[in-house]
C-alpha cells in the first residue's frame, strides 16, 4: 500500500497512525496533479480529499487514471 501526500508533516502523521494501527504504507511526498508512481502501477486508487484541495481538478483525475490499472477502481471522499 502507497500513501501520498504534498505536505511533510502530514506523512509523520500518517506514518505513526499506520504504525499505530500495525499496518504496513510506502509514505511519498508528492503532489497529486503529477503522481510519482508509473502508468498502471495500481489496481485500486483513493482519494480522501486530497485531490479537492489541488488547484487543476483534471489534472488530478487524469493522473488518478494514468496510474489506476485497466479494470482497476479510483475512489474519492469529499
Amino acid at each position: 500500500m502507497t500513501g501520498l501526500d504534498i505536505t511533510p508533516e502530514l506523512l509523520e502523521g500518517g506514518r505513526a497512525k499506520a504504525a499505530d494501527a500495525g499496518v504496513e504504507v510506502e509514505w511519498v511526498e508528492g503532489d497529486a496533479e503529477d503522481l510519482p508512481c508509473p502508468d498502471e502501477s495500481f489496481d485500486r486508487v483513493f482519494s480522501t480529499f486530497g485531490h479537492m484541495f489541488a488547484p487543476r481538478h483534471r489534472q488530478t483525475a487524469d493522473e488518478m487514471t494514468r496510474v489506476c490499472g485497466e479494470g482497476g477502481v479510483i475512489g474519492i471522499c469529499c
